[in-house]
């Protein structure tokens, strides 16, 4: 399955781009097929007029059945479309990811770690892209048959202007003596020599870089500060991006998963700026950089596609992508030497920009460095039933003669009412032949004898409502949509297998961002997360690859609330009272509960089981401190663990000789201290009692 170049030193890039644009050249049917899909969901044809009318004018000939007859635009297939990513959105929001260990147990401490930390930097800094990213994806998926979800580390900078006082300088200078003796010399009485200047320069530039040496002394001197601008990273974590098929990723045509093709192209567009800034930070061959910019507003694209690569609004409107923009080709190819060797490169390259004397035709070539050792996307068909991902079906495809038919019905109806409300008046017939032409509000010649009248039209009947009824019942089922006349078991049952289908996607895109945290997160940013000070989430290459798993998974029936609540309810009833070997984690189950009512709730109410141990063992010790004050704690009667309150108390007291003397030697405080047991004996007892009234008995030993 590799791409084989023969010496990896000696990268072919003139064959590389040639099979690319096979590929592309191959791939016509496809995009037309995708162009014919969003005509179909977006109800565009030739001829269309705003009113919804068929006019001569602007279809190039007499319309049928005559002028100005309905030509609805059914939002058939655009219905379906938004009904599954409904289904998909909606599971995804009440889901959750896990990191699980593939070793024992001892591990399952990090790996709640590391579970907090995916699902702060998902749920946090990548919050908005999250959603906006999963939204689009699926709709593609839906609508062309496929889509990919690419996984980076996002590197951005920017510049901050600093304010630098003498003070600041000095400070610095107090610990680089060189700085200290230069400075004294140069801001001395002494006119400094150019060799002065020259060694305070090459010393300013690894505190201050890019400032200019002799402007900053002559500003500490007239003001005693100078400004600079210094360039700091703006984003520095994982980032995901929806991909179309095609148009911003490419691959060989027979290809069946990403993972297993010989390589895979990304388009990016950006601005100058941005191609700038990505050229100094990934290190692109400066030349090649300015040959890509001399590239600006003009796609390599549009040879191939003509007209089907650009996003159409509507019948008349296109959006350029690369007006004013730039397009650049991300190449992951895997490579074989001749030694045998196999290896992952990452090539940045443009179809148009050749190997000269100042450049071998790419930005850059290295070996990729993510330690996942995969392809950075992730496919997500629609179905699966041959080998080449670009035969998957979109709804547009599949359900576009069905949108059809149901226009025709529509259109009928349409066309039936307006005759109906001004039906052809018939009148006396004149000299001379006459052609007759039917529509509203025409006139229809009749014999001498004939009366003026209006023309009767043939009774409406429900046949039409029938057909479309028909149509759409027979898509919901095919497609396994809500309706009440279907069997809801067969809902279910297609409901859950896109989701189940769609999720294997979601958890590799959450295992590529998990493992890209292993190897770039910093270490200041997980103890800041975790509250964990010393350790790190920082793996080699073996570990990243293998250590831990994501798990990931979602019952579609979670989302009837009425089935949900049914569902809970019988756990609390008839499984967790029968819990005798205490099997069952309460605390896994609050959080399932509240995460399937109400996600946003979820994230904001549910703390770790640990955290909420520890808050309550503070504020039992809290109240202890309020009883040796005089103060009565508040009584709350329910929702805290007493046991455990009440442990605490017991112990304080058997490691405090002093506070036990301070309550001791005070009536009123032993007074507080005895009914706050009492209170906390009580609620123990009640609950105790609750479970009696269950069972029927306590055991006998107390065990």
């Amino acid at each position: 399955m590799e791409y084989s170049t023969g010496n990896t030193e000696e990268f072919d890039l003139p064959k590389f781009q040639e099979e690319f644009s096979t590929a592309l050249t191959h791939a016509a049917a496809y995009l037309y097929t995708r162009v014919r899909a969003d005509e179909v969901r977006y109800c565009v044809w030739d001829g269309q007029n705003d009113d919804g009318r068929k006019h001569t004018a602007d279809i190039g000939h007499a319309p049928f059945p005559w002028e100005g007859c309905a030509d609805t635009r059914v939002r058939f297939v655009d219905d379906c479309v938004n009904e599954n990513v409904d289904i998909v959105m909606n599971a995804l929001k009440r889901s959750s990811m896990q990191v699980t260990p593939l070793g024992d147990s001892s591990e399952l401490p990090e790996a709640t770690l590391h579970t907090k930390i995916l699902d702060w930097m998902i749920n946090n800094k990548m919050n908005e892209e999250w959603d906006r990213s999963w939204e689009m994806l699926f709709q593609w998926a839906n609508t062309y048959g496929a889509a990919c979800m690419a996984v980076y580390w996002r590197r951005e900078t920017d510049l901050e202007t600093v304010t630098v006082t003498m003070q600041d300088v000095l400070m610095v200078a107090q610990q680089d003596q060189n700085l200290q003796d230069i400075l004294s010399k140069v801001m001395g009485q002494e006119e400094p020599t150019d060799e002065d200047w020259k060694v305070l320069d090459a010393i300013f530039q690894v505190y201050f870089p890019g400032e200019k040496t002799k402007k900053s002394v002559n500003d500490l001197r007239r003001k005693g500060f100078f400004e600079y601008e210094r360039e700091y990273l703006r984003t520095n974590r994982p980032t995901i991006m929806p991909l179309r098929i095609l148009e911003d990723i490419f691959f060989p045509i027979n290809t069946y998963a990403i993972q297993e093709a010989r390589w895979v192209v990304r388009r990016d567009i950006l601005s100058i700026p941005e191609v700038r800034d990505r050229a100094r930070l990934e290190k692109w061959d400066d030349d090649f950089t300015e040959k890509l910019i001399e590239t600006k507003g003009h796609s390599v694209l549009a040879t191939t596609y003509y007209n089907t690569w650009r996003t159409r609004i509507t019948q008349n409107v296109f959006i350029d992508d690369v007006y004013g923009m730039i397009e650049v080709f991300y190449a992951y190819s895997k490579e074989v030497d001749e030694a045998g060797k196999r290896r992952m490169y990452e090539t940045v390259f443009h179809p148009t920009i050749t190997k000269s004397e100042n450049n071998e035709g790419y930005g850059k070539r290295e070996i990729f460095a993510y330690d996942h050792g995969k392809f950075p996307f992730v496919e997500f068909p629609r179905e699966r039933l041959t080998r080449s991902l670009l035969e998957s079906r979109g709804i547009p495809e599949l359900m576009g003669h069905i949108q059809n038919e149901i226009k025709v019905q529509r259109d009928s109806r349409v066309d039936r009412t307006s005759i109906g409300t001004l039906p052809p008046l018939k009148v006396p017939l004149g000299r001379g032949r006459m052609q007759v032409q039917m529509g509203p509000a025409t006139q229809i010649p009749v014999g001498p004898s004939g009366d003026v009248g209006w023309l009767e039209p043939p009774p409406m009947d429900n046949t039409t409502l029938e057909i479309e009824k028909s149509l759409i019942l027979d898509t919901k089922s095919y497609l396994g949509q809500y309706n009440d006349q279907l069997d809801p078991n067969k809902i279910i049952m297609r409901q859950q297998r896109m989701v189940d289908k769609s999720f294997v996607g979601v958890k590799e895109v959450g295992t590529q961002i998990y493992q890209l945290l292993q190897q770039y997160l910093d270490d200041d940013t997980f103890a800041k997360i975790t509250k964990q000070l010393g350790l790190s989430i920082h793996a080699g290459r073996e570990a990243i690859q293998g250590e831990f798993d994501l798990s990931m998974a979602f019952d579609v029936r979670d989302l009837n609330m009425e089935y949900l609540k049914s569902k809970l309810e019988a756990i609390m009833t008839l499984v967790a009272p029968n819990d005798t070997a205490g099997n069952l984690d309460r605390a896994y189950l609050t959080r399932y509960a509240t995460t399937a009512i109400d996600p946003t709730l979820a994230r904001e109410a549910i703390k770790p089981s640990g955290q909420v141990t520890q808050q309550e063992i503070e504020d039992e010790k809290n109240n202890l401190a309020q009883i040796a004050s005089g103060i009565e704690p508040p009584m709350i009667p329910q929702g805290q663990n007493y046991q455990l309150r009440l442990q605490v108390i017991q112990n304080t007291l058997q490691t405090s000789p002093s506070l036990q003397r301070e309550i001791s030697s005070d009536p009123d405080k032993q007074k507080l201290l005895q009914n706050r047991i009492k209170f906390l004996t009580f609620q123990i007892q009640q609950q105790q009692n609750a479970n009696i009234g269950r069972v029927g008995t306590s055991p006998i030993q107390g065990l």
